[in-house]
């Protein structure tokens, strides 16, 4: 049981550690590739994409509700001035785009790490005899899966929303430019919604159940 102990405090350090610098990244610049956080792979890129509402559209179809949801439209002044502007707009985005590429695989490392130390305790909690605390963590962790899904297929969405305003041809369209802009916004409050409810999960959940489970494993020692 000794080990179990030394094996939660040593998580327990990382985890403290981690929502604070990893998880806490700016979220201004943060975007993700569709990739997964554990090692069933092919079974969580799939619940990933379910929760996506971009997945399965062409740029066509997305441009079309982005135009659809436009709350102003573009008079002739105001789209002449936006044609004039939004290349060199959109030339910022790619630059941006490409700053972030790496965050998002920051991301997904950050959550996996969590996920797969979950595992870790939940096996040596079993091994030694302790399957009520064991059955507690594996609870605890599928929740926290949910809400992470949730965070990266939100990423995943502003992302695609974020590359077909760079991709737009805006000259020739500008109400399809500025609609693509202001979803990204909404699909960026969105992940900042969804990443503040992971980051709270693992602060007020998963930290405190360690915590009791080194506590109730220390006075069986």
């Amino acid at each position: 049981m000794k080990k179990i102990t030394l094996f939660l405090v040593a998580f327990f350090s990382t985890l403290l550690v981690m929502p604070a610098v990893t998880l806490a990244q700016s979220e201004a610049s943060e975007t993700i590739a569709e990739t997964t956080i554990q090692t069933t792979t092919s079974k969580r890129a799939d619940r990933v994409k379910e929760l996506r509402t971009n997945l399965l559209e062409t740029q066509a179809e997305r441009v079309a509700k982005y135009k659809a949801s436009l709350a102003e439209k573009l008079d002739a002044t105001a789209a002449a001035r936006l044609k004039a502007r939004c290349k060199a707009a959109q030339t910022l985005l790619t630059a941006f785009l490409k700053r972030s590429a790496s965050l998002g695989s920051n991301r997904t490392k950050a959550y996996g790490a969590i996920y797969d130390k979950l595992t870790n305790v939940a096996t040596r909690l079993n091994e030694n005899g302790q399957p009520e605390l064991a059955s507690e963590v594996t609870v605890v962790q599928a929740r926290l899966q949910e809400k992470t899904d949730a965070v990266l297929a939100a990423i995943a969405d502003w992302e695609q929303t974020l590359n077909d305003a760079e991709e737009l041809d805006c000259e020739a369209d500008p109400e399809a430019f500025k609609s693509a802009l202001e979803q990204a916004r909404t699909t960026r409050a969105d992940v900042a919604a969804k990443s503040a409810a992971a980051r709270s999960y693992v602060t007020e959940t998963v930290v405190p159940l360690l915590k009791t489970i080194k506590t109730k494993v220390s006075t069986t020692e």
